[in-house]
This record gives C-alpha cells, structure tokens and sequence, in this order.
C-alpha cells in the first residue's frame, strides 16, 4: 500500500504540469518558474522510483539519481525563497529572505558532505 502511494504522489504533479501548459505563453515568470519547478520535480521523483522499481546498474544513472536526490532539497528551498523574494513588496522581507537564502547553501553542504564524512555510519542502515 505505501508503495502504491508512492507512485501515486510521483504521477499526480503530471495534472498541474498539463493544465500550465495551456496558460504557458500567458503566464508570468513567476508562474513559468513555478511550472519549472514542477517538473524538475516530477523527474526527480520519476528517475528515483524507476531506480527503486528497476534497480537499475547504469552506474551513470545512479549517479544522477543519487546526486538529484540529494540536490532536490536545495533546489526546493531556494526556489521557494527565490520566489517569495519575487513576490514580496517589502523591502526588509526582500531582504530576509536572500539572507535566509544565501545562508542555507553552507548549511546544505555541512549537512550532505561534512557530516557524512565526520560520521559515516550515519548513512549506513543497522
């Protein structure tokens, strides 16, 4: 059942994908990077599940899956924080916000490469 979820959740971006489609060349930057967005995450998911199912040996494949899903996250934050600072009127929300955007970058690096090689049992299952 969870598995079944999985898949679900993974393909049911695809909606919102095609009904931006239609308002693409009417849309606001803002709106085709939101749609931008959806679909780097959309195959970021796509390429994790058909590795889980496949269990593919492309080692370049793993690579990419493996590098995706650790850059996702980073992507996602700054994408969020890049789009509210393009939203926002504020000067001092503006402002906040590349602060908050600027400084996750070495928090993301400590967190995937420092730790990782400071403790590597972190990574392994028991």
């Amino acid at each position: 059942m969870k598995y079944t979820f999985a898949v679900i959740s993974t393909f049911s971006i695809l909606l919102p994908i095609i009904l931006n489609l239609w308002v693409f060349k009417k849309a606001s930057i803002n709106i085709r990077l939101f749609l931008f967005f959806l679909v780097f995450g959309f195959f970021t998911d796509a390429l994790g599940w058909y590795q889980y199912e496949y269990q593919n040996e492309s080692n370049i494949l793993n690579l990419v899956s493996q590098f995706l899903y650790q850059a996702y996250p980073l992507f996602e934050v700054l994408f969020f924080f890049v789009f509210l600072w393009s939203l926002s009127i504020k000067r001092r929300l503006k402002k906040t916000l590349l602060f908050f955007a600027i400084s996750i970058l070495p928090c993301w690096l400590v967190y995937n490469y420092l730790i990782s090689l400071i403790l590597p049992s972190l990574d392994k299952p028991d």
